[in-house]
Parts: C-alpha cells; sequence; structure tokens
C-alpha cells in the first residue's frame, strides 16, 4: 500500500519530512522566533512614525534630523531585531510557513499604532485583521511542513505544467487590472 504523505519526486529530489517529534517542535519554534520578530519589526515601524510625528509637533528650530531622535534609533534597533529574529527562523522552518507570518505586521501595526500615535482604528480595519489572522492560520495550519530541494531539470518541468499555466494567466489578468 503505497503511503499517501510521499511526494512523487525523481530519486534526486531531497525531502526533509519534518514529522518526527523533535523535528516538528523545531518548526514551532522557529514560528514563534519568527512572529516575535513580525511584532519587533511593526513596533520598530510604530517608534519611528511617533518619533517622526513628535519632532514635526516642535518649532522648526527645535526639530532634529532623523538620526538624532532616541525614538527613531529605537525603532531602528527593533526593526533590525526583527530582521534577526527572522534570519534565525528560517534555519528552523520552512520559508512557506514563515513567509504567512509576516501578514502579522499588519495585526501588530493596528494594535501599536493606537497604543503609541494615537491613530484611530476603524471597525472595517479590525474586520481586515481578523481577515489576516484567520488567513495566517489556515495557512500555517495547512501548509507545507517539509521542504523539497528540486533539482534544474525538475524545476524547470513545473513550467511545463497546466497548474503554472493557470497561476500565470491569472496573475497577468490580476496585474493588467
Amino acid at each position: 500500500m503505497a503511503d499517501s504523505s510521499v511526494i512523487p519526486l525523481s530519486d534526486t529530489a531531497i525531502l526533509s519530512d519534518n514529522s518526527n517529534d523533535s523535528s516538528s517542535t523545531i518548526v514551532w519554534i522557529g514560528m514563534s522566533i519568527s512572529f516575535t520578530g513580525t511584532f519587533f519589526s511593526a513596533l520598530g515601524l510604530a517608534l519611528q512614525r511617533l518619533s517622526h510625528k513628535r519632532n514635526n509637533e516642535l518649532p522648526l528650530c527645535e526639530q532634529k534630523p532623523a538620526w538624532r531622535q532616541w525614538l527613531n534609533l529605537l525603532g531602528v534597533l527593533a526593526l533590525f531585531g526583527g530582521a534577526l529574529f527572522a534570519l534565525t527562523s528560517y534555519g528552523m522552518a520552512p520559508g512557506s510557513l514563515l513567509n504567512c507570518m509576516a501578514a502579522m505586521t499588519l495585526v501588530f501595526n493596528m494594535i501599536l499604532a493606537p497604543a503609541l500615535c494615537g491613530e484611530v482604528v476603524f471597525a472595517k480595519d479590525v474586520w481586515v485583521n481578523g481577515i489576516v489572522i484567520v488567513g495566517t492560520v489556515v495557512a500555517v495550519v495547512f501548509g507545507p511542513h517539509r521542504e523539497v530541494e528540486f533539482t534544474e531539470s525538475e524545476l524547470m518541468a513545473l513550467f511545463d505544467t497546466v497548474r503554472f499555466a493557470v497561476y500565470f494567466s491569472v496573475l497577468v489578468v490580476i496585474l493588467l487590472c
């Protein structure tokens, strides 16, 4: 009886199966690190926005350049820290799962912008961010938890599939609209 979890590939393709407990734990740790990095990135952007907002409220003679505003520098450090978290997480989990986590920046921004910058959140923002959260959860739960490395010939063969033709056609139509 054939194993339904096996992806049909050539003998040269490398399939990394993360189904054992320790690999699965590492994937979830990687996703948690990515989630934390996304928060720090959103925090960095909010701190920079707050810094520029406060600086613009000052009289022109008292305004400082961006590199002398401590909140702006703190925001840059938070962005840098978020990037380091993301970089670390890519060694622990498939990129197809981690890239979904970047959408959470919108959610964190909706939370941090009113708290730090006094921005107003509308009901539409809450609904849209709810959709982002649901989409991220669905993508992470049902996304691939294994990585596949293809050979050059296997990648080129993927361009000759009906699936790629449909995808590319839809993409072109969307971009032209």
